[in-house]
């Protein structure tokens, strides 16, 4: 009897089970806010010369909009959430190295003049 019980309520137990994953899949939202943001660093970071000062920290967080991007087209949303994250961080790091560089070359031509 409790064979039968089992065997009876397995496809309801996974049907359930199935419908609960599905849901958490689903249920995370397009970062649409990190999106805004990492756009928004990386317009920052352009503007205070991270492509000319610090290229190489500026092409990370640019490949990681990108493929933030193509995750967010596969609507892979919580990949797409970390990508967008890391792409704001490079892209404020690529800001403040540029800054750096900038005030090193302006402490040179001040010492320059001394």
């Amino acid at each position: 009897m409790t064979s039968t019980r089992i065997t009876t309520l397995r496809p309801l137990v996974m049907a359930v089970g199935f419908t609960i994953l599905g849901g958490c899949a689903s249920s995370v939202p397009r970062p649409v806010q990190d999106l805004e943001s990492a756009t928004a660093a990386l317009q920052a970071a352009r503007a205070n010369g991270a492509p000319q000062h610090a290229a190489l920290q500026w092409q990370v967080a640019q490949e990681k909009l990108d493929g933030a991007n193509q995750l967010l087209e596969q609507q892979q949303n919580t990949a797409a959430q970390r990508a967008l994250q890391q792409a704001t961080l490079d892209a404020r790091l690529a800001e403040a190295m540029a800054q750096l560089q900038l005030r090193v070359a302006e402490l040179r031509a001040l010492q320059d003049e001394i």
